[in-house]
């Protein structure tokens, strides 16, 4: 038993750190299921606090497909890294490890994260497109022979005798 209090007096850091993470993670779980709805949230909908409802609404509009979510998860994950690889060089206040760090992560993850950026703008202009298109009706094609003639720079064709 007292090797045992021993080492909880050595890592008491540690130890803390530990339970700390363990309570956040508790938290996040909980305020995940309440977002979404699922075990003794299920069926409550509870607008207690304005910036939670509206945060849980922004995470439930961003997440609701899976290729939204591992987007989210890219672009944290990119976001993190950048931050990560940076962090040495902004301690040691030097721009040249700054730099370093920044070139690593661009090319390790660059491509990925700029494919994720290009989904979303490509998918919006093809959203945007697609209601235009739906608002407005089909421009009805011009038939040839009939345009007046005096429309500038338009010559009128000359119709076949024979014709009405």
């Amino acid at each position: 038993m007292g090797a045992f209090l021993g080492f909880l007096t050595a890592q008491r850091a540690g130890i803390l750190i530990l339970l700390l993470v363990l309570l956040a993670a508790g938290f996040l779980v909980n305020w995940a299921l309440w977002m979404f709805g699922w075990g003794r949230y299920r069926g409550s909908v509870r607008a207690d606090s304005k910036i939670r409802f509206v945060l849980a609404q922004f995470f439930v509009k961003i997440i609701n497909e899976f290729r939204h979510l591992l987007a989210l998860i890219i672009v944290l994950l990119f976001t993190s890294a950048l931050f990560a690889a940076m962090w040495p060089g902004m301690m040691k206040q030097d721009v040249a490890s700054i730099k370093d760090g920044i070139q690593g992560v661009a090319a390790a993850l660059g491509g990925l994260f700029g494919s994720v950026i290009g989904y979303y703008f490509g998918e919006s202009a093809a959203n945007r497109r697609l209601d235009n298109s739906q608002l407005q009706p089909p421009a009805q094609p011009p038939v040839l022979g009939d345009v007046s003639s005096d429309t500038p720079g338009i010559e009128q064709t000359p119709k076949p005798p024979g014709l009405p």
